[in-house]
């Protein structure tokens, strides 16, 4: 079904313009996102992850595979660290399957 859908091209262009939006957030707010108290960091890119299980309904988006290349590029032009978002990121879908299966 994902095959024949319009979300076959609407969900990476999504997920493409969340990951150059977290470091433009961080950038443009940088006196807001990280003075003294508090720090907060732009994760626009999870919170897609996050929303695409709970919104693909009969569509059958492979989240894990996406999950890991917007890793690999989040983890080769942001972190400096390869293989922290490569991991994390799946995780995190993994984590949100597995919780929204104990929850209605």
């Amino acid at each position: 079904m994902y095959r024949l859908s319009r979300i076959r091209f609407l969900f990476p262009i999504g997920l493409f313009i969340a990951f150059f939006l977290d470091g433009s957030f961080s950038k443009v707010f940088a006196n807001q996102f990280f003075s003294f108290p508090y720090t907060m960091v732009s994760q626009l890119v999870l919170l897609w992850l996050v929303l695409a299980y709970f919104f693909e309904a009969d569509i059958k988006i492979p989240l894990y595979g996406f999950a890991v290349i917007v890793g690999a590029l989040t983890d080769l032009y942001y972190a400096g660290v390869f293989g922290l978002f490569i991991v994390l990121y799946p995780l995190m879908v993994w984590v949100t399957k597995t919780l929204a299966g104990l929850f209605n």
